[in-house]
């Protein structure tokens, strides 16, 4: 296990390998920000530009408030982030967050690569419908952008990503990172993981990784997987076991490895009818009063509720 001085050294020379020409911020200065600073003077022969602590600037005129990132240009800086206490590094992150720095500003301890890493998956929100439920009914699920209302997912339903193919290896080393669904993640908030190879910089994305966008009024049985990619439409079935690879329309039946589609649910004039209608978005009290229709004939409730019919 690295010393508290390994670590200070370590973030020290990250800073200056990456950091390039930006100015210095110690940020808070406490017994860590003490330490950081004579290292960075002593060792690296380098001068911090700004000490920032909001309760050392009361006493001393050269150490300054958090009110110094509303008066610089965030860009040019880089922040050494002195702390290795969890909760407080949350919140600092996001307060600097808030005044625009980004997180390849930040240079922080080893312990906290989860937290960078979390930063900015948890920039990935899923929409998630009324009522739905099931394992992929998460707030920030890497792969899925929206889930629409009423869907119902069994056990073991699971969206998987793509990999690149054109290449020696399809392993992570080459993209990971690289346009993660439309953001960059710095390498190194990988550290740690099974699949990091330290001293590489992956140059590639992969080109067909996206997130998923799944309709309304949709189940899906046990076991089916969805190849990172493949939108769903409303009102879909998905037998146990299917593996959709591809986009499915509205009100498909689909079955297999890859999945197919067996039949429709409906004629295509009642689909457009039922998209028209679209009860899932009704209001709940709306829900409860009609609620003895959706048990009536596909027929009947397309007359009763469709406003062409």
């Amino acid at each position: 296990m690295k010393t508290m001085a390994q670590k200070i050294r370590k973030i020290i020379e990250d800073m200056l390998m990456h950091g390039g020409t930006k100015q210095v911020i110690i940020y808070p200065f406490g017994d860590i920000g003490m330490s950081v600073k004579n290292t960075l003077n002593m060792a690296y022969g380098v001068m911090e530009d700004y000490i920032v602590d909001n309760h050392l600037c009361m006493f001393n005129p050269k150490i300054h408030s958090t009110d110094l990132f509303d008066e610089i240009e965030i860009e040019n800086f880089s922040v050494i982030l002195a702390t290795d206490q969890k909760e407080l590094y949350n919140k600092l992150v996001e307060l600097l967050l808030a005044k625009n720095f980004e997180l390849s500003q930040i240079y922080t301890f080893e312990s906290n690569k989860k937290q960078d890493l979390s930063f900015y998956t948890n920039q990935l929100v899923t929409k998630i419908g009324k009522y739905s439920y099931g394992p992929i009914c998460v707030e920030h699920h890497p792969l899925i952008e929206e889930i629409g209302a009423f869907c119902c997912f069994a056990y073991g339903v699971e969206v998987v990503p793509n990999h690149e193919m054109k290449y020696i290896t399809t392993h992570d080393i080459l993209y990971l990172g690289k346009q993660h669904m439309g953001i960059d993640i710095p390498y190194e908030c990988f550290e740690g993981e099974r699949y990091f190879l330290e001293g590489i910089k992956p140059k590639d994305c992969v080109t067909k990784r996206k997130r998923n966008k799944i309709g309304n009024d949709v189940w899906l049985g046990r076991n089916v997987t969805i190849t990172n990619g493949a939108n769903i439409g409303n009102g879909v079935i998905a037998g146990a076991g299917a593996v959709i690879t591809k986009d499915v329309p509205d009100y498909a039946v689909v079955v297999g490895v890859p999945a197919r589609i067996i039949r429709f649910r409906y004629t295509n004039m009642q689909i457009e009818a039922l998209n028209r209608i679209a009860w899932w978005n009704w209001e709940d009290d709306k829900i409860r009063k009609y609620y003895d229709d959706l048990y009536l004939p596909i027929e009947k409730f397309i007359e009763k509720h469709d406003c062409r019919g």
